[in-house]
C-alpha cells in the first residue's frame, strides 16, 4: 500500500503591485538547453529554428490516435509529470492534469518539438512523487501503434519528488521525416514498458514533435600567429547560427569540424591572451569550407609606473602617463583607483535600509545626492525621500508614467517604460524636457558621465550602449549567471573598475545583484544576494539601481530598491576627491599610445602624504600594470627641488620593507633620508661602493635619499612598504 504523510504549512503571499517575470523567468531560465551529437562530440546550442516551408507542410497530418493509458489511481497523489520540456516544447508548472480523468493529459496544442535525426536532446521532467518510472516513445511510423523500436528512453528513474531532472535522449538517424505522436509515461515503482497497460500510479502525456530534414557540411582550416607565422595550438573555433558548434585546434594549429548543418554562420576564432576574430561563412552539403585565422596580440605598458608630486594646500596640479601598445592587435583597456593606506574589508557593508513609504508599484530609484527617488510601475507617480529614508512627499510629471529604472546625469534623471522611449526629466520643476528613441527597450538604466553615454535592456535582452541622440554604440550578451535585470548602476569608483552593475530577478531571493567588467561586458563572477544583507524579511524582487558618492560621507554608495518594501545602501569604495583619471578607459590600436592626464587636487586637506594606486587591466587580458602615486600636502620646498643625477648608482630592491642594497659607481660618504614634508629623518656616514641602508626605523611610505661622494650629491626615491 502506498504511504505518505501530508503537510498543512501556511503561505504568505505579497501582492502589492510587484513587476516580475512570473512563468517567463522559468521558462527563460531552462530554455538553455545544451545537445549533444552522438555523430561528432561537439557541443551544440539549442536552435532558433523558425517554422518555415517544411513544417507547413508536415502540420497538415491529421491528428493521430493512440491507445489510451490506464490508471486506477493515476494523479491522485500527484505521481504524475509536473515539467516536462524538450526543445520547442515546455510545459513547465502544468502539474498532473489529470485531463481524461484516469492519467491522460494531451498537450497537443504546446511545440511541437523540432528534432533532427541523429542527434541527442535534453529532456527536462520532474514529478510530483518520487520514485517514478519514464518511458518514452515516437509513433515514427504514424500505425497508431506505440512499439519497442520506437522507445527513446526506457524506464528512467526519478527518485525525488520536484526536481528537476535532465536526461540525454538520442534521436535515431534512419526514422521517417514528419510529425509524429509522442507519448511520455510514467509508473510508480515499477516498470513503465507498456504504453497502453493498466497501472495504478502516474501519468500519460500526449505531444506533437516534427523529424526534420537536415543537410550538412563540414568546415577545416589553420590557427596561426600573426607575429611568427607558428602554429596556435588550443585556440577555440565557434560557430554560431541555426546551433553552435565549438571545437579546439590541435598541437599543429589544425581544426575540422564535421556535420555542420547547412545554413550562414558567424564563426569566430578565440585564444586567451589573444584578440577574437569574426568572419561570416557559409555551410552547403557535402562541401567542405577552408576558413583560417591569425591571431593578433596587443600589448599594455605604462610610462611611468611612479608618479609622486607636491602640492602647496589648496592648489591643484596635472601629471601625465602614456599608455603604450606595441602589440600587433587592438587594446581595450581601463584604468581604476584605490586609496591604499584604508580600510576594504567594509566593502560591500550595509550603509542604510529604509522602508518605502508608499508601495503598490515602488519599482525605479535614483539619487542626485539630495533626495532619493523612486518611480511608480503601475502609475504616474514619482515619490520622495530625504537622505534619512523619511518621506518626503510625490509629484507627477506631464506625459510621463509608467517608469522602471532611472538614471541621473548630475542634471536631469532619465527612464523608460520597457519601451525604447527614454524621457529626460527635470525633477526640481517637475516637466519632462525631451524624449529620445533608445536602440532597445529600456527597463534597467544606467549613465556613465566619463563617456556620457547610457547602458540598458530589458529583462534578458542585450545591453546596449547609446548616447543622448539614441546612437547604437555597441552592446554585449547578458549571462551567463546574470539575466532578468531590472536596474543598471555604473561604478567607475571600485577597485579594477569601471563596472557595471546589475541587479536582476534570479537568485534564491530574486534580489541578485552582479558585477560586469567595462568596456567587455563580461561578468566578474562576483555576485550578491542583497536579501543576505537586510535586516528585514524580503518578499518582493528586484527593482531600480544607482550609484552615488557621499550619501554617507567619505564612501560610495550601491543603492537600490526591493519593489514596494526596501530602499537599501551598501559600501562600494571610499569618496576622494584628491585624484582623478581621464580618459579611465579606452581603446588603442596596435602600434599606437594614449596619454592619461592624473589631476591632483590639494583643496580643504590637512598637510600630511596621500597615497593611491592606479590598476589598468586589459582586453584580451594580457596584464595589469600598476601605477604608484604620492600626493604629498606641504607648506615651504618641495623635495622635487633636490633631484639631482652627477653620478651612476643603483638601489635594489625597491620597494623594500626594511633595507636597501645601495651600489654606487663611487663611493659614498653620506646618505640621508628625507620625507615628503623634505624633512631629515635618517643619517648614515657608510664611506663604500656598496652597503646596506637600514630603514626598520622609518614608517611606510615614500622617501627621498641624498647620497654625497666625491662627484656631488645624487637624489634617489625609495619606496618602504
Amino acid at each position: 500500500m502506498k504511504s505518505y504523510i501530508l503537510l498543512i504549512l501556511p503561505v504568505f503571499c505579497i501582492l502589492l503591485g510587484t513587476e516580475e517575470l512570473n512563468s517567463q523567468t522559468v521558462r527563460n531560465s531552462v530554455k538553455k538547453i545544451h545537445y549533444t551529437s552522438q555523430i561528432t562530440n561537439r557541443e551544440i546550442l539549442q536552435p532558433d529554428l523558425s517554422i518555415d516551408a517544411f513544417y507547413n507542410k508536415v502540420i497538415e497530418n491529421p491528428t493521430k490516435t493512440l491507445c489510451e493509458p490506464v490508471y486506477s489511481t493515476g494523479c491522485s497523489m500527484g505521481d504524475g509529470f509536473i515539467d516536462f520540456a524538450v526543445a520547442e516544447i515546455e510545459n513547465y508548472s502544468s502539474g498532473c492534469e489529470n485531463l481524461s480523468g484516469n492519467g491522460w493529459s494531451q498537450y497537443l496544442e504546446l511545440g511541437p518539438a523540432i528534432l533532427l535525426p541523429g542527434y541527442t536532446y535534453d529532456f527536462i521532467m520532474s514529478t510530483g512523487y518520487g520514485d517514478q518510472y519514464v518511458t518514452i516513445w515516437i509513433d515514427f511510423n504514424d500505425d497508431e501503434e506505440l512499439t519497442e523500436d520506437e522507445k527513446i528512453l526506457s524506464n528512467y528513474i526519478m527518485a525525488s519528488n520536484g526536481v528537476l531532472y535532465t536526461v540525454s535522449v538520442e534521436i535515431p538517424v534512419d526514422v521517417l521525416m514528419g510529425q509524429h505522436v509522442m507519448r511520455a509515461r510514467t509508473n510508480w515503482a515499477g516498470s513503465c514498458n507498456d504504453p497502453c497497460a493498466s497501472y495504478t500510479y502516474g501519468e500519460a502525456e500526449d505531444y506533437y514533435v516534427v523529424i526534420g530534414e537536415a543537410a550538412f557540411g563540414n568546415m577545416e582550416g589553420t590557427v596561426t600567429y600573426l607575429s611568427n607565422g607558428l602554429p596556435a595550438a588550443d585556440a577555440t573555433i565557434t560557430l554560431t547560427g541555426l546551433y553552435t558548434y565549438s571545437v579546439t585546434t590541435e598541437a599543429n594549429g589544425t581544426y575540422f569540424m564535421e556535420n555542420i548543418l547547412q545554413g550562414d554562420y558567424t564563426a569566430v576564432c578565440s585564444k586567451e591572451g589573444y584578440n577574437t576574430i569574426s568572419t561570416s561563412v557559409s555551410i552547403t552539403e557535402n562541401q567542405t569550407v577552408t576558413q583560417d585565422f591569425q591571431l593578433t596580440q596587443p600589448t599594455i605598458a605604462v610610462d611611468s609606473l611612479s608618479v609622486s608630486i607636491t602640492l602647496s594646500p589648496n592648489t591643484t596640479s596635472d601629471e601625465i602617463v602614456t599608455i603604450e601598445n606595441n602589440g600587433n592587435g587592438p587594446l581595450d583597456w581601463s584604468a581604476s583607483l584605490q586609496i591604499t593606506g584604508k580600510n576594504t574589508e567594509e566593502f560591500m557593508d550595509l550603509q542604510f535600509e529604509y522602508p518605502v513609504g508608499i508601495g503598490g508599484g515602488e519599482v525605479g530609484i535614483e539619487t542626485d545626492g539630495n533626495f532619493i527617488y523612486t518611480s511608480k510601475w503601475n502609475g504616474d507617480n514619482f515619490y520622495k525621500y530625504d537622505l534619512d529614508g523619511n518621506y518626503v512627499g510625490s509629484f507627477t510629471i506631464s506625459g510621463v508614467s509608467a517608469i522602471r529604472d532611472m538614471a541621473y546625469d548630475g542634471q536631469y534623471f532619465y527612464g523608460g517604460t520597457g519601451l525604447s522611449t527614454v524621457y529626460e526629466m527635470d525633477f526640481e520643476n517637475h516637466i519632462l524636457v525631451s524624449t529620445f528613441t533608445a536602440p532597445t527597450d529600456c527597463r534597467a538604466i544606467a549613465y556613465n558621465e566619463d563617456l556620457d553615454i547610457f547602458y540598458a535592456n530589458n529583462w534578458s535582452t542585450p545591453i546596449v550602449k547609446f548616447d543622448k541622440a539614441g546612437t547604437n554604440l555597441g552592446s554585449f550578451n547578458v549571462g551567463p549567471f546574470g539575466e532578468e535585470y531590472y536596474g543598471f548602476a555604473y561604478d567607475d569608483a571600485t577597485l579594477g573598475g569601471p563596472f557595471l552593475w546589475g541587479y536582476a530577478q534570479v537568485g534564491d531571493s530574486k534580489n541578485e545583484i552582479i558585477q560586469i567588467q567595462l568596456p567587455s561586458g563580461t561578468e566578474t563572477g562576483f555576485t550578491l544576494d542583497v536579501a543576505t544583507k537586510l535586516s528585514g524579511q524580503v518578499y518582493n524582487f528586484a527593482g531600480g539601481m544607482f550609484a552615488y558618492p557621499n550619501l554617507i560621507i567619505g564612501k560610495w554608495t550601491l543603492g537600490g530598491l526591493v519593489q514596494n518594501e526596501w530602499i537599501w545602501g551598501l559600501e562600494l569604495a571610499d569618496a576622494q576627491t584628491w585624484i582623478s583619471i581621464s580618459p579611465n578607459s579606452g581603446s588603442l590600436d596596435g602600434g599606437t599610445s594614449q596619454d592619461i592626464t592624473l589631476h591632483f587636487d590639494a583643496a580643504e586637506l590637512l598637510l600630511g602624504l596621500y597615497e593611491a594606486n592606479i590598476y589598468f587591466t586589459s582586453t584580451p587580458d594580457v596584464g595589469t600594470p600598476i601605477v604608484q602615486v604620492t600626493m604629498n600636502v606641504a607648506e615651504g620646498t618641495s623635495i622635487d627641488d633636490f633631484y639631482n643625477e652627477s653620478f651612476e648608482i643603483n638601489i635594489f630592491p625597491n620597494p623594500s620593507k626594511d633595507k636597501f642594497t645601495v651600489k654606487s659607481a663611487l663611493p659614498i660618504s653620506r646618505i640621508d633620508a628625507l620625507n615628503y614634508a623634505g624633512e631629515y629623518v635618517l643619517s648614515e656616514f657608510p664611506d663604500g661602493t656598496i652597503f646596506e641602508f637600514n630603514t626598520l626605523k622609518l614608517n611606510p611610505g615614500i622617501y627621498i635619499l641624498k647620497l654625497q661622494s666625491s662627484a656631488g650629491t645624487v637624489t634617489k626615491k625609495i619606496v618602504i612598504e
